[in-house]
């Protein structure tokens, strides 16, 4: 962009002389972007404009007298220090716009409230009707219909290869669908790319962890908080950042790491890493959570942290989840869906799962009995 405008600059005036180099060239932009106000699109080109108004307005002897037309430079920085410290947001501080809308529909616990005693919120459901996807003639889901009822915990389970991860690849928008439909509530949100699904309701957790390594506790959630503004066209950011800072606070209680908002999200351990992830995507505002193998590499008291977070999450929340872990998986699940080469096997309750002879035998083989262990 700096090249682009000194290219602009010397096509107008025919000629590039050293002058040009020197510090004040180089500070016009930042001076621009700081009398506009910082981290909004409109602010620079506010501040663009008003800069050169206020040079022409002080090189004007006839106006400003010649002392201050001879001394410019010193007005104009004067103003800026004044911009600065009447509004920090700059001169689109000044400007009035839209409130942005709430993040959740239901405000987040005050500060020292009991988490388990927040009050039940109803959640989204998300469904397929005749979901399938194929990949050059492989089909990795088959026409698969389902229903996850709101504020429950689904799990979808299956052997390897199953289609499972490229399920959620559908419902999350990461992949598009050969055939069928994917509906958020009564919403079709089908061939939707995946940030548009993530702001209808929809956050989404990966088989591998998905953080910023190198940002705080805190950065991270803060990342994810700022999918609720509405857009990269507005003026200023302060209204946001009352909802953020609730939203961040709220993600980091409910996720049982709100004594460690200024820890380094790489140097915690692999549990913590993956409760950071959640908490990630409550702060984002999603109502359907659909994770991706979320107790893998972790230990026994890692794993019931975990479970126990879950349990806790569907107050307000529908989860989804992809896990290997089967004790963990019939702990936290309300419904257990089998995925078997791409097909839907079973659904159900984990103990009609539990004595399905279909699913014993595609997991343990045509000799498995009603009431061994899946």
């Amino acid at each position: 962009l700096g090249g682009l405008a000194g290219a602009l600059f010397a096509s107008i005036d025919g000629f590039v002389t050293p002058e040009l180099f020197n510090w004040h060239q180089s500070g016009l932009a930042i001076m621009m972007v700081v009398l506009g106000g910082a981290g909004t699109l409109f602010g620079p080109i506010i501040g663009a404009f008003a800069y050169a108004l206020l040079e022409e307005l002080l090189k004007s002897a006839s106006i400003v007298g010649p002392l201050i037309a001879d001394h410019w430079r010193l007005g104009t920085g004067l103003t800026l220090v004044l911009a600065v410290l009447m509004s920090p947001d700059g001169l689109a501080g000044f400007l009035t716009w839209k409130r942005p809308r709430a993040i959740r529909d239901t405000p987040g616990p005050a500060q020292g409230e009991n988490i388990a005693n927040r009050p039940i919120r109803v959640s989204k459901a998300l469904s397929t009707k005749r979901l399938s996807k194929n990949f050059d003639g492989l089909r990795a889901v088959s026409d698969i219909s389902i229903l996850f009822g709101e504020n429950k915990v689904h799990a979808i389970i299956g052997p390897n290869g199953a289609g499972k991860t490229t399920f959620i690849n559908l419902l999350s928008g990461a992949v598009t669908a050969t055939a069928g439909h994917v509906m958020i509530d009564n919403r079709d949100v089908t061939g939707w790319p995946a940030h548009r699904i993530a702001r209808a309701g929809l956050g989404r957790s990966f088989q591998h962890t998905n953080i910023f390594p190198h940002f705080s506790v805190r950065e991270n959630c803060a990342l994810a908080a700022q999918t609720h503004k509405s857009s990269l066209w507005r003026l200023r950011d302060r209204p946001y950042q009352a909802l953020e800072a609730g939203a961040i606070d709220h993600a980091l209680r409910v996720a049982g790491l709100a004594d460690r908002g200024d820890v380094v999200a790489g140097r915690m351990s692999n549990g913590e890493q993956r409760q950071l992830e959640i908490a990630m995507l409550v702060a984002s505002g999603a109502d359907l959570l659909v994770l991706d193998e979320p107790l893998a590499g972790m230990g026994p008291e890692e794993t019931q942290r975990v479970v126990a977070l879950l349990r806790d999450l569907v107050r307000d929340h529908t989860i989804i989840l992809i896990e290997h872990d089967m004790d963990a998986v019939f702990a936290v699940a309300d419904t257990l869906t089998v995925l078997v080469q791409g097909e839907l096997l079973a659904q159900g309750r984990p103990d009609e799962i539990r004595a399905n002879q279909a699913v014993l035998e595609a997991y343990l083989g045509h000799r498995a009995k009603v009431g061994a262990s899946v």
